[in-house]
């Protein structure tokens, strides 16, 4: 009782002096809410995985030379990799870049983001289809006019639980739809969620490129990701895809001299924008503790402007026999309720900015959880 009397006199205190108030909740909101958005960016940037199936137990394979430390592979160092390590249950590769096209549902067009991928992808990721089925082993053998869709243009679609099977067409190439993918899905590029991923075999015919990308050993436009065996290191896998990257090397000295793979965690972005994400997201957060210290001062400031004017109504209380302790309490319970104020400000107004942010383009995966 003796405490929410306390909040009560607080309470009225507070909205006797509503303009001291309101700026110090509002101060302390916007302090919040650019610390959490900060955070949020922080964590989509460098800390937040692919949506996958036990993300741990991925690895990036990247490949690097004296004069380049970031490269990634052709297609047949893909297939060497794939078919001759020991270390990954699993091995895709996908180009880290989509395409804006024309696609085509029944007389409904829509300029949407398309994505090519080996057959291996989605089950190097793990993650099952909400309808259909997705890309199997052999897919990618011979071209392929297949296609999984993600879940917001399913949605886009009409969300027909019977698409799979009709036909969608993408840059007039006729694609078969045979899944859709969870509404989580994000794929693995960070900023893109592609609308329909298709194997690596339809870029032949989409793209107008012929065979050759397929045999051309100086496209290096492949990024891979693998999923380790149970009980494999990062260290072993490491060993044994320098072994391959060694016969590749004797085999294909032109291409392959002094190519050597390397391995990294598997972020949504690429091998070299890490290093300038950790500078954005440093000043980042530069930004942000600048303007909570700013925010903290200006509260402080506030606070004793609001213990100035209440200096009569203290003095009378210590009259009439109130403790420091009972004076201090009521100063710092002023205080919490100022806090909890601009918290559940903060919060709104970080929840409304970071969803305006994932509704944007480029799409931001991730950003707000």
């Amino acid at each position: 009782m003796v405490l929410w009397s306390s909040m009560r006199f607080s309470l009225r205190v507070l909205r006797k002096h509503w303009k001291l108030t309101s700026v110090a909740v509002f101060s302390l909101a916007m302090a919040m809410a650019a610390g959490t958005t900060g955070l949020s960016i922080f964590n989509a940037l460098l800390l937040r995985p692919p949506a996958a199936l036990a993300p741990d137990q991925l690895l990036t394979v990247y490949s690097s030379t004296p004069s380049e430390q970031f490269s990634g592979f052709c297609y047949d160092d893909y297939t060497s990799y794939r078919d001759k390590n020991a270390v990954f249950s699993s091995l895709m590769a996908f180009p880290y870049s989509i395409s804006l096209t024309p696609i085509v549902y029944e007389h409904r067009t829509k300029s949407g983001l398309s994505n090519a991928v080996s057959d291996t992808y989605f089950s190097v990721l793990g993650v099952p289809p909400l309808h259909g089925r997705v890309f199997i082993r052999g897919d990618d053998d011979k071209p392929s006019t297949l296609a999984v869709l993600s879940y917001p243009y399913w949605k886009w679609l009409g969300a027909d639980r019977n698409i799979v099977g009709k036909t969608v067409t993408l840059d007039n190439v006729p694609l078969m739809v045979i899944g859709v993918m969870p509404k989580n899905f994000v794929g693995t590029i960070f900023s893109d969620l592609p609308d329909v991923w298709y194997p690596l075999s339809t870029d032949v015919t989409s793209n107008h490129q012929g065979q050759a990308w397929r045999t051309d050993r100086t496209v290096r436009s492949l990024r891979m990701v693998g999923r380790l065996k149970p009980g494999v290191t990062r260290e072993q896998a490491l060993a044994n895809l320098q072994t391959i990257s060694s016969q590749l090397a004797l085999a294909y000295p032109k291409t392959n001299k002094d190519r050597v793979a390397r391995v990294t965690e598997t972020r949504m972005l690429p091998e070299d924008s890490v290093s300038s994400a950790k500078i954005i997201s440093a000043v980042i957060f530069a930004i942000v503790g600048l303007v909570i210290f700013a925010a903290c001062s200006n509260v402080a400031n506030l606070l004793l402007a609001l213990v100035s004017a209440r200096r009569h109504e203290i003095l009378v209380r210590a009259a009439m026999g109130a403790t420091r302790t009972q004076l201090i309490r009521e100063v710092l319970l002023d205080s919490t309720l100022i806090a909890l104020a601009g918290g559940v400000l903060g919060f709104f107004l970080a929840f409304l900015g970071l969803r305006q942010l994932m509704q944007s383009k480029p799409f931001l995966p991730g950003l707000g959880a």
